[in-house]
């Protein structure tokens, strides 16, 4: 008898490690995740400044310049093999 409860008493003892050791591995990767996810919400926030800066820059932009000059690109034409731009 006095054999099986040294047994029991060895198996809490290295449960309790085994436990406490899961317990340590979790916590590492959960803050592994964490500072991943970190990393990827510091990524999305940079790459959304960066949107928001271009839409800015576009916002300013003369609008009708752009627009005519898609139209004169669009308005090259070729014509028995030579390239002909039409102005206005």
């Amino acid at each position: 008898m006095h054999d099986s409860r040294s047994d029991a008493a060895m198996f809490d003892v290295e449960y309790r490690r085994l436990v406490e050791q899961q317990h340590q591995l979790v916590c590492k990767l959960r803050a592994v995740v964490q500072e991943q996810l970190r990393l990827r919400e510091n990524e999305l926030g940079l790459f959304v400044d960066k949107i928001m800066n271009f839409k800015s820059i576009v916002s300013k932009t003369n609008v009708f310049h752009l627009h005519i000059s898609i139209q004169l690109i669009f308005r090259e034409k070729y014509r028995r093999g030579k390239c002909i731009i039409y102005r206005d």
